[in-house]
């Protein structure tokens, strides 16, 4: 295995375990130092993939087996390398490339991220009961994302986009809509988040059920035209008593 460490800073197997070991949360108590509490470990097949910003696979631990799983993030064709990330993706370009250097001896050519996305466009949460906003504004700004994702290889950070456009629809109480991206988060949480796999199931057996606050927002239009109607006919109420 690869090993980027000099003799001069550490013997040979600590500098293929610094270079190689993938970050393993062991569930210790929150009350243990924070640095006793950091763990690695290394993989014969997984720590051969190599580093890509725009990964085609990911890793993840469980510590009930004690064991780690590599798994597809898109279709990889026959023949095509299978890499991982190495930093994380929500960080900014410099911070990613200081990463690289400082701990795997060389940089790339990062991709384009979608840190600051979620700061600087609509959310989910902020639209979900701001009825001033339209109902589509955080649809169209989560299918730009998307469309981006998808342009740089960015696969990994899908599910959080797709799991608030579910949740869109399910607001509007879009059945159909919400089933086909709740079909596609799903797919997208299966192996890399159970919990989260296992509760979009409950969703699709009966969404206007399972669903917290299912056609929330149409609802509220309703209600809101409802209103409106009853103010425009009082405009045009004649009382006798006022002559």
């Amino acid at each position: 295995m690869a090993n980027c460490r000099s003799l001069d800073e550490c013997a040979l197997e600590e500098g293929i375990l610094c270079t190689n070991a993938l970050v393993l949360e062991l569930g210790l108590p929150d009350n243990i130092d924070v640095e006793a509490r950091e763990y690695g470990g290394v993989f014969l097949v997984i720590n051969r993939c190599n580093h890509s910003c725009g990964p085609n696979a990911a890793h993840k631990w469980d510590l009930a087996s004690f064991s780690t799983s590599l798994y597809a993030l898109r279709p990889i064709a026959p023949g095509e390398e299978i890499t991982i990330i190495y930093t994380d993706v929500t960080q900014t370009r410099d911070t990613r490339r200081a990463r690289l250097l400082s701990h795997y001896g060389f940089t790339y050519a990062t991709r384009v991220v979608l840190q600051d996305w979620r700061h600087t466009r609509p959310t989910f949460t902020g639209w979900a009961t701001d009825l001033c906003r339209s109902d589509d504004v955080v649809l169209q700004s989560h299918m730009e994302a998307l469309t981006l994702i998808e342009k740089e290889g960015l696969q990994g950070m899908a599910s959080v986009f797709v799991r608030d456009v579910c949740l869109c629809w399910a607001m509007l109480g879009e059945e159909i809509e919400f089933k086909k991206w709740a079909v596609k988060l799903l797919e997208l949480c299966d192996v890399r988040d159970p919990a989260i796999a296992q509760e979009v199931r409950g969703w699709l057996i009966d969404p206007k059920f399972k669903v917290p606050k299912w056609g929330w927002r149409k609802k509220q239009r309703i209600q809101i035209s409802k209103n409106k109607t009853n103010i425009d006919d009082s405009e045009f109420y004649f009382s006798p008593t006022l002559f």
